[in-house]
C-alpha cells in the first residue's frame, strides 16, 4: 500500500468534507464506494485533517520494534514520502500501541515528550492517536494526527478517529481476504495446469499402448516406441 491522491478521492474531499462536522463527513465517507484501499485510506487522512485542523494525519503499521508510515497527509510540507520506518519507542504512538488505548497530547512542549524525537522531527505540539485493531484481536497499527499549533482535541475527536480506525480496520481485513482468495485461486489454477498436464500423458501412452498392440512388423513397432517416447517427455532425440 502506498499514499494516493486520485481524482475521484480528491474530488471527494473538495465537494464533501472541507467545513464539514464531523458526523456528516464521518457519514459521507461511510457510504462511498471507494475501489481500492489506498482511496478509503487517502480520503480517512483527509477527513481527519479537515475535521481536527491537524496538518498532519498518518496510518502506521507495526513491524516489531519499529512502526511503518504507510499512508500521510502532509499539510505542514516536511517533504516525507511513505514508506518511512522509525523506531517504535522514538514516536507518540509506542504509547498507543502499549496500551491499545486512544492518546490524546495537548502540549507536547512539556514531559514526557519534549525530548522525544518524534516529536522534535515534525514540531508537534498537539497529538491524537488511536490504535488499529483488527479482527481476533490483531495489532495492525495506528491512525494518529499532528499539529504544530494548540489543538482543541476531546473526546469528539477521539470517538471520531475511533470510528475511523474500525473502518480502516474493516477494509484491511477485506484486503486480506482478497489477497488470501488470490494466492488460493492460484495454487488451484497451477494444481489444475498439473493434472491436466499428468491426463495428456497419459492419454498419449494409452494411444501409444493402443498402436503398439495393433503393431506385428518389429521395426515399425521398435521405431514407433522410440519416436512415441521422444515426443512424451519432450525430448530432442532417442534410440
Amino acid at each position: 500500500m502506498t499514499a494516493t491522491s486520485g481524482r475521484q478521492t480528491s474530488q471527494w474531499h473538495n465537494d464533501s468534507t472541507e467545513g464539514a462536522q464531523p458526523s456528516s463527513a464521518l457519514a459521507h465517507l461511510a457510504a462511498q464506494p471507494f475501489s481500492t484501499l489506498d482511496e478509503l485510506i487517502d480520503a480517512t487522512l483527509r477527513l481527519i485533517s479537515d475535521t481536527t485542523g491537524a496538518h498532519l494525519s498518518m496510518i502506521h503499521r507495526l513491524d516489531g520494534e519499529v512502526i511503518v508510515v504507510t499512508h500521510m497527509h502532509d499539510r505542514i510540507g516536511l517533504g516525507v514520502r511513505p514508506p518511512v520506518t522509525v523506531p517504535r519507542v522514538a514516536t507518540f504512538c509506542d504509547r498507543v500501541l502499549a496500551t491499545l488505548l486512544p492518546l490524546v497530547v495537548l502540549d507536547a512542549d512539556q514531559e514526557p515528550y519534549r525530548h522525544l524525537p518524534g516529536k522534535q522531527l515534525v514540531g508537534t505540539k498537539s497529538y491524537i492517536g488511536v490504535p488499529i485493531v483488527l479482527a481476533g484481536g490483531r495489532v495492525y497499527g495506528t491512525l494518529c494526527a499532528h499539529d504544530r499549533r494548540s489543538l482543541a482535541l476531546g473526546p469528539e475527536q477521539v470517538d471520531l478517529l475511533v470510528v475511523l480506525a474500525r473502518i480502516v480496520a474493516s477494509h484491511l481485513e477485506r484486503e486480506e481476504v482478497m489477497q488470501a482468495q488470490g494466492q488460493m485461486a492460484s495454487r488451484l489454477a497451477a494444481r489444475n495446469a498439473d493434472l491436466a498436464d499428468a491426463v495428456s500423458k497419459l492419454k498419449a501412452l494409452q494411444d501409444i499402448t493402443d498402436h503398439i498392440a495393433a503393431q506385428l512388423d518389429l521395426q515399425v513397432l521398435l521405431e514407433t516406441v522410440v519416436e512415441s517416447a521422444v515426443r512424451l517427455l519432450g525430448a530432442r532425440g532417442g534410440a
